[in-house]
């Protein structure tokens, strides 16, 4: 089982790698054409619970004061839990690739025809956890139905609960 404080460590190292992210991917005047996928806004999820033995990946969002956790993905049921626009979604795994880390596969699609989101995981190896492991960097792609897709730079760690 994770300790408090190492889990407490853990989110506080992510929380600092989505602060990095959204500092180093500011400036820029050339922006691409604003469609469908921009008008997307991830809502803050409520604490999710694992059951013993399952996986997951959270996943933070930089706020305007502090991270917003948006995302929670599963290995079992193979799934995705976001709430876009206010709206609870689930959107099953259709695609998986890379290293498997606590459960978590480091590529992962979600979708459910009308909304499609990829993950791109990096682990990082140098800080391990207990059942579990620390995001150093991952982006969620997001494409609506009509093709338009957004990058959203995320932070957040992988956890396994106890059987």
């Amino acid at each position: 089982m994770v300790s408090k404080l190492k889990l407490a460590r853990g989110i506080a190292f992510a929380l600092a790698a989505i602060a990095l992210t959204a500092c180093a991917s500011g400036g820029g005047n050339g922006r691409a054409p604003r469609g469908p996928a921009d008008e997307i806004r991830f809502d803050v999820l409520q604490p999710q619970q694992l059951n013993p033995g399952q996986c997951s990946l959270s996943l933070w969002a930089a706020g305007d004061q502090q991270p917003r956790f948006i995302m929670a993905a599963y290995d079992n049921p193979a799934q995705l839990v976001v709430r876009p626009n206010g709206r609870d979604r689930i959107l099953p795994r259709t695609e998986f690739g890379g290293q498997r880390v606590s459960g978590i596969f480091e590529e992962q699609t979600f979708s459910d025809g009308r909304l499609t989101l990829s993950l791109d995981v990096t682990f990082d190896d140098a800080r391990p956890m207990r059942d579990g492991a620390i995001v150093r960097r991952a982006i969620v792609r997001v494409r609506d139905d009509n093709g338009w897709e957004t990058v959203i730079p995320v932070g957040g760690l992988a956890a396994c609960a106890p059987r």
